[in-house]
């Protein structure tokens, strides 16, 4: 009877390891890293670096085909530290002239939210008319660079929000181009709107640049 309890406490580690992995995104697609892995070593893999936020927990990191991206690899990562959420969208493969023109495509496209009727699934959640308050601000970079756009958001993470009630975060989004990884980058950090303190933010988020290494040849 000792031997049948020692075979069961065998088998029930490896059972109980399984149950305690992390799920896999919502859309179904794997987890191309282990959401225990640093934030940091992701971003790395990519040609990234953002030391105030090395240590963020890794939500999920996956790479997507891109309609239209003219062989761009395209990866989409999320994570987290605290109550502070953080998207990135990164396009691998992009010389300097198409960066830019992918940074100002973002940029046209966060103004249009706010300039009519037209619903941006994902994006926005209202159609009426938001007040100036709580429209996109472009500020300087705090150490230069590209400017930085600071936004209400919504609960839901979209942007839009029409009334102060419904701005529960202030939204950060900032692009980056590395030219020797030819990386495209645009960050979206969450802040609850309550605790949020811009030049904190501001500084932290001018902290997002290149790799200075050479980045890891093996992408998460």
């Amino acid at each position: 009877m000792a031997f049948l309890r020692r075979v069961r406490i065998a088998l029930a580690g490896p059972l109980l390891l399984a149950l305690s992995a992390p799920a896999a995104p919502p859309d179904g697609r794997p987890l191309s890293t282990r959401a225990a892995e640093e934030f940091s070593r992701v971003l790395a893999a990519q040609g990234l670096d953002w030391p105030p936020y090395a240590f963020a927990k890794l939500e999920y990191a996956r790479s997507l085909d891109e309609p239209g991206g003219e062989g761009a690899k395209l990866w989409r990562i999320a994570a987290s530290s605290g109550p502070v959420k953080i998207r990135l969208r990164i396009e691998k493969g992009l010389d300097a002239a198409r960066a830019r023109r992918r940074t100002m495509a973002e940029i046209t496209r966060l103004n249009m939210l706010y300039e009519g009727p037209a619903a941006y699934p994902g994006m926005i959640t209202t159609t009426n008319a938001v007040p100036p308050s709580l429209r996109p601000r472009e500020i300087a970079a705090p150490r230069g660079g590209d400017a930085l756009w600071l936004i209400p958001a919504t609960p839901r993470l979209s942007y839009g929000a029409a009334t102060p009630d419904e701005a529960a975060y202030e939204a950060l989004m900032t692009f980056q181009y590395c030219p020797r990884a030819r990386v495209w980058a645009r960050l979206e950090v969450f802040w609850p709107a309550q605790s949020f303190r811009e030049a904190a933010a501001l500084d932290e988020a001018s902290l997002f640049g290149c790799l200075k290494a050479a980045p890891l040849r093996t992408s998460p």
